[in-house]
């Protein structure tokens, strides 16, 4: 239940006397951001995550909880300018909003050879997800494109990884339009083991129906390992692909032209290599994550200078 963080008010409390911390950062506004502001009142920060803001304050209560956790913090975070924008109107005036965007380790997240084979168009093209097996997700929208694609008799592959609410769903979906031989499921992996699943993919697709999605951090985490991406125009997912630049941003929940952005990319091999290279780039110029740890720890050096 949301609100079972209250029970551990005065455990923390304990800690914070003990410890005398000059600054406490909450992540997330509601429940760690409640518990923050209503301990600490020196040098307090929030973190707005995506949900806490865009899903939870729709419940009156938890709503009157995030502006008060808000009007605390000295400074809020948040992860993209959408978010940021989602966020202003729960703040009190004067409060300071910075964005600071999740990075990426360019050495984890890197693809394993210097330059992928370009000369592969015999090949079965991948197309891959790692995201959740949920309705905000799009998956089987993701799943309608690829069979007209199956239907056109190119040579694809579908890789769903992950898990979810709407797993048994998928799977009847896909085995009623005939493309069990075609589609694989494979369980959801750590978070160190995503490198590893996103290098056996040609093109990554992140068809997500919801605003919730404020960042696409799945889509970087792809880029970064030289894949062409194709993004959902919607909530934060823009800002981390650059349209024919690193991939593609589609209509969300829109299967026909969904479809013929990955025809696109599964007849034209140099166009995949063209894009997934081009989202190295953008991957390494703008959220390499000690950059942006470096973001946030200035931000704490100026309140106690």
């Amino acid at each position: 239940h949301r609100f079972h963080y209250i029970f551990s008010l005065n455990r923390i409390k304990k800690i914070i006397d003990v410890i005398k911390p000059d600054i406490v950062h909450s992540f997330y506004a509601t429940s760690y951001g409640l518990l923050g502001a209503l301990l600490f009142r020196k040098s307090f920060y929030v973190s707005v995550w995506g949900m806490d803001i865009t899903d939870s304050t729709k419940h009156p209560i938890i709503k009157i909880l995030v502006k008060f956790a808000l009007k605390r913090a000295r400074i809020i975070f948040s992860t993209s300018i959408f978010l940021a924008e989602a966020t202003k109107p729960f703040l009190s005036t004067g409060a300071i909003l910075d964005v600071v965007p999740f990075g990426i380790d360019p050495i984890v997240f890197s693809p394993a050879k210097a330059e992928k084979n370009v000369d592969i168009s015999n090949d079965v093209v991948i197309i891959g997800s790692t995201k959740s097996f949920e309705e905000k997700y799009g998956i089987p929208v993701l799943i309608d494109a690829f069979a007209v694609l199956v239907k056109r008799s190119y040579p694809v592959k579908l890789v769903l990884v992950g898990d979810g609410s709407l797993k048994s769903r998928l799977q009847k979906k896909i085995s009623d339009m005939g493309l069990t031989q075609s589609v694989e499921f494979k369980p959801a992996v750590t978070h160190d083991k995503i490198p590893a699943v996103l290098e056996t993919f040609d093109i990554y697709v992140m068809p997500s129906i919801s605003e919730s999605e404020t960042f696409g951090v799945a889509a970087l985490e792809a880029s970064a390992m030289a894949l062409p991406v194709i993004g959902s125009r919607i909530g934060g997912i823009p800002e981390v692909i650059e349209h024919e630049k690193s991939g593609y941003l589609v209509e969300p929940g829109n299967v026909e032209i969904l479809t013929n952005t990955l025809e696109k990319l599964v007849k034209d091999a140099g166009l995949r290599h063209a894009l997934g290279w081009g989202g190295r780039r953008l991957a390494l110029d703008r959220y390499e994550w000690a950059q942006n740890v470096q973001a946030v720890t200035r931000r704490y050096s100026e309140i106690l200078n």
